[in-house]
């Protein structure tokens, strides 16, 4: 009779425990579901992202970090990965490279990745050596924007002794966990990994609703600053009245919120690499204008500059080294007109450390944008120049015309005198 007794008090502690975990998990996929709803912006996934793990590792399963892949649906393209770790401190965004030819896709982790994807595995387990394990970090690390990571974060992953991986793919979404040891996981926490899947495929879904959104009013605001620069344009009705269009593209550029530090305007000559450049400077009372002049290019080192501007290249985007930066600069302000600028804006310009150029090209015009932060013109801000661009390659049209007209009507005159 005690026997039962204890049994039963046993059987009914046991219950507790796990309505308790329960309980517990629930709350933590709870906080994950709360912070995806407050998502207002698609930039704050990566909060999401956050949370998710915080919430994972807060529940005392023993992780050293999680994936979130998104972006695979073309496995040739690569993929995004978020990757997070330490607790809740580290976050980072990664793009890993479909590395064609190369040992990377011979190795057992990505072979078992790519078979998963296209057989719509929705869940797996694997465990790997530190020997394999090393081999897959190693290419990783040589092949993908994972060698910007710290040499501590790298040592960490070399040296520990194995992996054990649990991948959750979801339609938008892969959630990977991974342990940096051989202790595989447990039945218990792989369904809590499951679960912890479908919450956060959730949040992306949210994520891509807004991210459409963002796009759509994106894609009207750089329509209504078109209209401006195009009615601005149409409204000339004197050649010298270019001057307006002008500065209604240099406004309309900072309306846009793409982040430069130089805009400037190419006048182009039929004749040769010659250039006439109009650089926008702001000052209280909206934008002006400071025309230079920069002859051809022949020096062998940097004539690909005027290469590039006979030619007529739609879109030419280049990060310059230090040196090829300041080789070319040192030429521009002894054989341009770039030597009346001042020498704190000469200095600035050499001793920038990074020098990025986006320049779109038309027949008569172009316009070039300049950042000396270091970071790249993304794909959808090129789109956005060349679409700028070629609105004022034909309010250039036009003031070629009203000049051509306006000659004519001043030989009449003359003519008549």
């Amino acid at each position: 009779m005690q026997t039962n007794k204890n049994t039963i008090q046993k059987e009914l502690e046991n219950r507790i425990i796990r309505l308790e975990r329960e309980l517990e998990i629930e709350a933590a996929l709870e906080r994950v579901r709360s912070r995806s709803l407050a998502m207002h912006k698609s930039e704050e996934l990566s909060k999401v992202v956050q949370a998710l793990y915080k919430e994972i590792f807060g529940l005392g399963i023993d992780i050293y970090y999680i994936n979130i892949s998104t972006d695979f649906s073309i496995i040739e393209n690569g993929m995004n990965i978020w990757m997070a770790a330490d607790g809740r401190d580290y976050l980072q965004k990664f793009h890993i490279p479909y590395i064609k030819h190369s040992n990377y896709l011979e190795h057992p982790i990505i072979k078992r990745f790519i078979k998963a994807l296209k057989n719509e595995t929705e869940f797996y387990t694997e465990s790997y050596s530190q020997r394999l394990k090393n081999e897959y970090f190693n290419s990783l690390i040589e092949n993908s924007d994972l060698k910007n990571t710290t040499k501590e974060r790298q040592d960490n992953l070399y040296n520990a002794p194995g992996l054990v991986r649990s991948v959750v793919k979801s339609k938008n979404s892969i959630l990977i966990i991974d342990r940096l040891q051989l202790e595989e996981f447990s039945k218990e926490e792989e369904e809590i990994f499951k679960r912890f899947g479908k919450v956060f495929e959730q949040a992306y879904t949210r994520f891509l609703d807004l991210q459409k959104a963002e796009a759509q009013a994106r894609e009207a605001q750089i329509e209504a600053a078109l209209e401006k620069v195009r009615s601005r344009s149409l409204a000339m009705h004197k050649s010298d009245e270019l001057q307006e269009v002008v500065n209604t593209v240099f406004t309309n550029l900072k309306v846009l919120n793409i982040q430069i530090d130089t805009a400037s305007i190419l006048l182009l000559s039929e004749q040769n690499a010659d250039l006439n450049i109009w650089i926008g400077i702001e000052s209280d009372r909206g934008y002006s204008t400071t025309s230079i002049h920069v002859p051809e290019i022949n020096d062998p080192d940097i004539a690909y500059f005027s290469e590039v501007i006979k030619t007529r290249k739609d879109l030419f985007t280049k990060s310059y080294t230090y040196e090829e930066k300041n080789k070319l600069w040192n030429h521009l302000f002894k054989h341009s007109g770039f030597k009346i600028i001042p020498d704190e804006r000469k200095k600035m310009i050499l001793d920038a450390k990074s020098y990025i150029i986006s320049i779109a090209l038309y027949k008569n015009t172009g316009i070039q944008l300049i950042r000396y932060s270091g970071l790249p013109f993304s794909e959808k801000e090129n789109e956005t120049l060349q679409r700028l661009g070629k609105v004022f390659e034909q309010a250039y049209v036009r003031f070629l015309d009203l000049q051509k007209a306006e000659a004519q009507a001043r030989e009449a005159e003359i003519e008549l005198a």
